[in-house]
């Protein structure tokens, strides 16, 4: 009968510093990882601050129906600025425009316009922004006047210069927003801010994990493989670990 010889599996001393050199680069990323994979199943809170300054940030917003598309009704917005107080997806649909300037609306490098040359962005198209809590980063722009535009946290209530209200629940062809946001761009000293109309919702949600994580993962899990997988580890290997670790 053939004998058999047992190896000792010992990982070198240069292997388990390099294990564990490794191990501390990963160890943000798997906190970042943690973070996305429990994410709260609550709806989003939004909030809208106003500057209390003693004008009256209450906007009238008058009812649209753009072509081809479905009635926006008339509201009574607020000016101020739109908060997230619960980090998740934010979800912008473009809901029309009645104006006779260019307006384009943008938030994470995304953009709607109401003109682009001569076709616009198309009716009830969105996009989704993974957006933490505090000030919603978005903003209004129109090319053809000389102030520009609006971003949100920015200029808000001063009738001669663009602004935008944000109006509470809506239903729009059958679909319910959370709130629409309500551009005024001063064309002809109109105030009836329907220039652009954006619907706004929340969803639970995180961002996507870069996908240059996974052999980063993958090397770490194969490192605690060969550090820990085996009973006849050396325990000096184990103590060098713990120590560089702690």
């Amino acid at each position: 009968m053939r004998s058999h010889t047992n190896y000792r599996f010992t990982p070198s001393r240069a292997l388990a510093q390099l294990c564990i050199e490794r191990c501390k680069s990963l160890v943000p990323l798997l906190v970042i990882a943690k973070a996305i994979t429990f994410t709260s199943s609550a709806y989003a809170q939004f909030s809208i601050t106003t500057d209390n300054d003693g004008n009256d940030d209450s906007a009238a917003v008058a009812a649209y129906t753009p072509p081809g598309g479905y009635l926006v009704p008339a509201s009574t917005g607020t000016r101020g600025i739109f908060n997230l107080t619960v980090s998740g997806n934010v979800t912008y649909t473009y809901l029309g425009s009645q104006a006779g300037w260019a307006n384009t609306f943008t938030s994470g490098g995304n953009t709607f316009t109401n003109q682009n040359g001569s076709t616009p962005t198309t009716l009830y198209s969105s996009f989704t922004n993974y957006t933490a809590a505090g000030v919603i980063g978005f903003s209004f722009n129109t090319t053809n006047n000389t102030t520009g535009g609006v971003y949100n946290g920015g200029e808000y209530d001063n009738t001669n210069h663009p602004s935008f209200a944000i109006s509470p629940t809506a239903t729009v062809n059958g679909k319910t927003y959370q709130y629409i946001l309500d551009y005024k761009d001063t064309y002809l000293g109109a105030n009836d801010y329907n220039n652009m109309l954006i619907g706004v919702n929340y969803s639970a949600g995180a961002p996507e994990i870069d996908g240059s994580l996974a052999p980063k993962v993958g090397f770490l899990l194969g490192c605690l493989f060969l550090m820990f997988g085996r009973r006849t580890q050396s325990i000096a290997t184990t103590d060098l670990l713990v120590k560089e670790l702690a």
